[in-house]
């Protein structure tokens, strides 16, 4: 079979792979860079926030520390509010009460700045954010430290810094400095410094909160919707940086969504030619499918089944382009050409089949009336005229079988009727020189066989063995066989007589035809079972160890000329 060659299909489909792979690399790149870009940006640009607003509360509570410092070089009016005389502690409170209120009001970070002596005389202030149970509660709260510290002999305990402290049900962030003789605090209350937290990005996309140093979040998230580090951070990205000392952390979370919605322009651009591209890839690869791939395919098909000899299969064409329906449409009434060509060059072979088996058909008749005529001559110089009526009406009944129009073949049957009319006829000519058995199986009396083939050989045998007061004993059996995996009949004739010459039982039998016509019937025979079953090896020519000869026939079940058909 001819080399075939690589499909172009193939190769086209590893190519648009390629480019959509190819694309898609430029994309992971594309989206790669903008995304790191974008994140370089954020952080760059979250950071420098974060310290601002940072900034902003360590200055508040530096802020907050300066007034502790003022109010605490105010020793000696700070000494006095531990005085026993009513007097000295009055004068006291009320000079340090007009420094707190003025350092309070100069200070909107601070809610609270309070002094406290070792009796129940204490200065504050306020702001309007504490609410009164607040402020009783601090000020309850540093008188029982003071107490504490005093009943218990203990050293001044202030704070290092701001420190979380917890009073009543509010949570401050305080610092205390605490001597023997007095305590001077600030208290912001966490949720103000929340609050300042959500005032400096109230107008932004991003959530800004405080923590404190277990992480726990501090007031409310800015945009009320994200409840601080606990949140899902496969959403969104987290910052924090420390406030001051105090403990706290400043964190900021940004949502991805946000961080790809600053992508600029050009990228963007970017990234949404690169996806109408492989769009556009995907889009081209199916109509090449649909209108190129599948055609080609059924057209390959289609091809293959015309080459296994199934010339009825067409192209059904489901393609829209005008070039592969007109294709089709060419194909198809090609093919349509074609099945007409065969059938008329199928159609000449069976007329020249025809032709040429009638013609071995009419040699074998001639040959039947040449040796009827001989024997009729052979009979009147004998004066045998009653055999000679007698052997003309035997005669007359095979011509009447032999000149059946248009049969190509017969029933067994038929043959076997012939054959013992045969037998009548030549009784006259040679009475008691012939035995002869017909072995009737009933399963093979209708199987259709070449019209006078059985006679042909009957009358060689009259021709070749019959001899006058010598007795000849032929028999004949047909039964079915396989033959070749195909479904066949076997006819047998086996007789006693004489042996076939050297030359006509070998394959090579056209040798034996001699100048004169004899031998010509068995070769036509052998020449009538080639032509009609389109096989060779039908017919056996065989001498028989034991003496006498036999012959064999292999019938088919149905003709070339039938097949065709």
């Amino acid at each position: 079979m001819e080399k075939m060659g690589k499909s172009f299909i193939r190769k086209i489909i590893l190519m648009m792979g390629a480019l959509l792979l190819l694309n898609a690399a430029i994309l992971g790149m594309v989206w790669g860079y903008s995304n790191n870009v974008l994140e370089e940006n954020v952080d760059a640009e979250v950071s420098h926030l974060l310290n601002v607003y940072a900034g902003a509360l360590e200055n508040s509570l530096a802020a907050s520390d300066m007034n502790l410092l003022n109010i605490a070089q105010e020793q000696s009016s700070l000494e006095e509010l531990s005085s026993p005389s009513d007097t000295n502690r009055y004068y006291a409170a009320v000079h340090l009460l007009e420094l707190v209120k003025r350092l309070r009001s100069n200070n909107d970070g601070v809610d609270m700045l309070l002094a406290a002596g070792n009796y129940e005389d204490s200065v504050s202030d306020a702001s309007a954010r504490m609410k009164l149970t607040q402020r009783d509660e601090i000020i309850s709260f540093m008188e029982q430290r003071r107490e504490e510290r005093k009943t218990g002999g203990r050293a001044p305990t202030g704070t290092s810094g701001w420190v979380l402290q917890q009073v009543g049900d509010t949570l401050y962030l305080t610092r205390i400095y605490d001597t023997q003789e007095y305590s001077v605090s600030a208290w912001v209350k966490t949720e103000s410094l929340a609050a300042a937290v959500r005032k400096l990005e109230e107008d932004g996309e991003r959530y800004l909160f405080l923590t404190d140093s277990e992480g726990n979040c501090i007031g409310e998230v800015s945009a009320g919707s994200m409840s601080g580090p606990a949140e899902d951070k496969k959403q969104s990205r987290q910052w924090s940086r420390p406030v001051g000392t105090s403990g706290m952390e400043l964190v900021c979370l940004v949502e991805k969504t946000d961080i790809y919605g600053q992508m600029p322009l050009i990228s963007a651009l970017s990234l949404a030619v690169i996806f109408g591209m492989m769009g556009l890839l995907c889009w081209l690869l199916l109509y090449l499918r649909q209108e190129i791939f599948q055609p080609i395919r059924e057209l390959m098909e289609t091809i293959s089944w015309i080459r296994l000899g199934d010339y009825r299969h067409r192209i059904v064409s489901r393609c829209k382009n005008k070039e592969f329906i007109a294709l089709n449409q060419a194909f198809n009434s090609m093919m349509d050409t074609i099945v007409q060509l065969r059938i008329r060059e199928y159609e000449k072979q069976i007329r020249l089949s025809e032709a040429e088996l009638k013609y071995f058909q009419m040699q074998i008749r001639p040959h039947f009336f040449l040796n009827a005529m001989a024997t009729i001559h052979s009979m009147s110089f004998e004066n045998r005229n009653e055999d000679i009526r007698a052997f003309i009406a035997a005669l007359s009944k095979n011509v009447r079988y032999m000149f059946k129009a248009g049969l190509h073949t017969v029933p067994l049957k038929e043959e076997w009727e012939h054959l013992e009319n045969y037998f009548e006829m030549q009784e006259l000519l040679y009475p008691g020189c012939v035995f002869y058995f017909i072995e009737k199986r009933p399963e093979a009396e209708n199987w259709r066989i070449p019209q006078m083939i059985l006679h042909t050989f009957m009358e060689n045998k009259y021709k070749h063995s019959v001899r006058a007061g010598e007795l000849l004993s032929v028999y004949v059996d047909a039964q079915e066989v396989t033959w070749k995996e195909k479904r066949a009949l076997q006819i047998t004739i086996e007789d006693d007589g004489a042996a076939f010459p050297e030359e006509i039982v070998t394959p090579n039998r056209q040798s034996a035809l001699k100048a004169d016509g004899s031998g010509v019937g068995l070769l036509n025979v052998e020449k009538t079972l080639e032509i009609m079953y389109g096989e060779k090896g039908l017919l056996c020519l065989e001498n028989a160890e034991e003496g006498g000869t036999r012959i064999t026939l292999v019938i088919l079940e149905h003709t070339i000329l039938e097949d065709r058909v």
